[in-house]
């Protein structure tokens, strides 16, 4: 299995930075170990459909798809506020809404 605490601090470091300096070969690899860690899970077919719009640069879609992934990661924080990986959950939420956003 895929380590989570890696792939979260890469992930938040990628959109922390200025995201037209972040190649689509290295956001698809970083989707790709996200696929990994939801194997079986219908969020499977929602990062398929963000790797799909970012290979077509289609920014509507690109904003969309962030924004609804940030409202489920900050849910997923939520409910999971026992565990040591909910802080840096909550921050990918947030940093996905905002990206999202500023691709609208």
């Amino acid at each position: 299995m895929p380590d989570l605490q890696s792939d979260l601090d890469l992930t938040i470091s990628t959109l922390e930075q200025d995201l037209t300096t972040v190649s689509a070969n290295d956001a698809l690899g970083i989707i790709e170990k996200w696929q990994q860690h939801f194997q079986g899970h219908r969020l499977v077919g929602d990062l398929e459909q963000l790797k799909h719009a970012i290979s077509m640069g289609d920014r509507g879609a690109i904003a969309d798809i962030l924004l609804a992934a940030g409202k489920d990661a900050s849910g997923e924080a939520a409910s999971r506020t026992a565990d040591d990986v909910s802080p840096k959950i909550l921050e990918l939420g947030k940093l996905l809404d905002q990206v999202g956003n500023s691709l609208k």
